[in-house]
């Protein structure tokens, strides 16, 4: 993040419990540049950081890094200068995933496939499961967007639960005036066996709840969910595995999954 071609930055580290040398190099980097203003805290997890993170910030903008990730050094230069153009509420780049186990990077975009695009808050919703570019990935994370700090008034992230940014993120989308996307890989992001999406149970990281509550919210503004359905018609798939795997110790969620299945199927959803 220091090496950011944008030099105009407040940096917040959050050192969320750590009990290895994490705090010592946290005051190690403050020291270094005085943009690094450092925040300890109990352990409170993922939301708990951001959340913080957020109540300290002075900026108009913000950009969340996790801490196994890194950036491209024009990351925040490129984003700004999107945002400055379209005057967007919420810039997205493209990403690069890492495997670290096996040392291979993905790449989802090329300089031959660079460009940019806006949408108001029902176009981009339009897009959300396009595979394109691996759209529809980069949709829901958290990190790699720049956001206007202003739509975090009445949003905070979910603590004490994983996919939080799948509980918030669509959220700030429909508090947005305009969207802007950059297809560039501007955010690297790093997987490996201790990840949430590696070694999370899969009803954990794709919860049902969370796609509840989108169905409800974007039916009542009347946008097209059937985009919506479908993805929620996986999960429940997902969801009736993880039980079966389990061996059904949790027989009431295992009939109230097989219920809403029973209902799509009689009513042809």
């Amino acid at each position: 993040m220091l090496e950011q071609t944008r030099r105009d930055l407040e940096v917040i580290v959050v050192n969320d419990g750590s009990t290895d040398r994490t705090p010592e190099l946290c005051e190690q980097l403050r020291n270094r540049d005085s943009r690094v203003r450092v925040m300890h805290k109990k352990n409170g997890g993922l939301s708990s950081a951001r959340n913080l993170g957020l109540e300290v910030a002075t900026g108009e903008y913000v950009f969340f890094l996790d801490a196994d990730d890194w950036l491209s050094e024009a990351c925040l230069a490129d984003l700004h200068a999107l945002r400055e153009k379209t005057n967007a509420d919420i810039v997205i780049a493209n990403f690069v995933s890492f495997d670290e186990e096996k040392g291979l990077f993905t790449f989802y975009s090329t300089d031959e496939t660079y460009y940019e695009e806006t949408y108001t808050p029902k176009e981009l919703f339009a897009r959300e499961n396009d595979a394109r570019d691996n759209f529809k990935t980069s949709f829901i994370h958290a990190w790699d967007k720049l956001y206007r700090r202003e739509l975090f008034r009445n949003v905070r992230y979910p603590e004490g639960m994983l996919a939080e940014d799948d509980y918030t993120t669509w959220k700030l989308y429909l508090l947005s005036d305009k969207i802007a996307y950059l297809n560039k890989a501007e955010y690297f992001y790093r997987v490996h066996d201790g990840s949430i999406m590696t070694s999370s149970p899969w009803d954990k990281v794709f919860p049902l709840k969370s796609i509840e509550q989108r169905i409800a919210v974007l039916s009542m503004l009347g946008f097209d969910i059937s985009r919506e359905l479908t993805a929620y018609k996986d999960r429940l798939q997902g969801q009736e595995q993880t039980l079966l795997d389990s061996g059904t110790k949790n027989l009431e969620a295992y009939q109230e999954v097989m219920w809403m299945k029973q209902v799509f199927e009689k009513y042809h959803v």
